[in-house]
């Protein structure tokens, strides 16, 4: 009976403990049927929060390169900008120079302009004021064909010398020339004076530079016949007149015409030409 009494309880207790033990095993399968949600909840609220948390400084991130692209593209307008101004101030400097340089050249084209009126008008007078000026000196006959008997009354022919000299201060630009002889007999009073030409003779062109002369020399056919008369004229008892005569004509730098003109009596005693005082026929330009 004491036996049966202590077996009991340790029965009560095999028993009590398999129920204890199945309801904490339901209890904790209860507690962990519901443990899996929750952990899963934890798991992805632990995920956004920690995905949050990594978003934050790409975000971040993302923001100030932004931010810098904004700031950089500012600075690009404004260095943009300032380059425009820059640029605009230098194209307004180089018109400005360029509308400088203009008008200095056109400042020094009108004093070369002027400088070339001045200069020609200084050349001009000093032209007019030094002009050339050709003379005749020293004209004389070389020779006369005198002779008579077998060449009587055959044309007396002369050889003529004389020197051109240009006495002016500029040169003289000779164009032509041309001189001849002129007779004139008269041995009575009532005699009509009779007048023969010879033949011409030219110059050709030349020019004289200032203070420089030359020798012209040429035979004439005088036309006038070898008889008596000559004679008595060449000896010097006729009252027979010879003339040289002749024009020079010539031009200056400014191409101004002048001229020279030869009136000139000859003298048998000299045989030499002799110019007539106040003779207008005997001039120089």
């Amino acid at each position: 009976m004491k036996a049966s009494i202590s077996v009991l309880p340790l029965l009560l207790v095999a028993c009590s403990i398999p129920a204890s033990a199945q309801g904490a095993d339901k209890k904790n399968e209860g507690q962990s049927g519901n443990q899996p949600t929750d952990s899963v909840l934890v798991i992805r609220e632990q995920a956004a929060s920690d995905n949050g948390k990594n978003a934050e400084p790409t975000k971040n991130n993302k923001d100030e390169w932004d931010k810098a692209a904004v700031l950089s593209n500012y600075l690009l307008v404004v260095v943009g900008g300032f380059g425009v101004l820059y640029a605009a101030r230098t194209l307004r400097k180089l018109r400005e120079q360029t509308a400088q340089i203009e008008r200095q050249a056109g400042l020094m084209e009108r004093q070369l302009t002027e400088m070339q009126t001045v200069s020609e008008l200084e050349k001009t007078t000093l032209i007019l004021q030094y002009r050339p000026k050709i003379i005749v000196r020293n004209a004389i006959v070389k020779s006369f064909s005198d002779e008579i008997g077998d060449l009587i009354s055959k044309p007396v022919r002369c050889v003529v010398a004389f020197q051109i000299a240009n006495i002016g201060g500029s040169p003289a630009h000779i164009v032509e020339g041309d001189v001849y002889l002129l007779s004139a007999r008269l041995t009575d009073l009532k005699e009509e004076i009779e007048l023969k030409e010879s033949t011409h003779t030219g110059i050709s062109e030349r020019t004289l530079q200032p203070g420089e002369r030359e020798n012209i020399q040429f035979g004439l056919d005088t036309r006038i016949p070898n008889d008596a008369r000559w004679v008595e004229y060449y000896s010097g008892a006729s009252s027979h007149s010879i003339f040289l005569l002749g024009t020079i004509w010539y031009r200056d730098n400014l191409d101004i015409p002048r001229a020279t003109g030869i009136h000139r009596k000859y003298d048998p005693a000299t045989k030499r030409f002799e110019p007539k005082k106040d003779n207008e026929e005997e001039y120089s330009d």
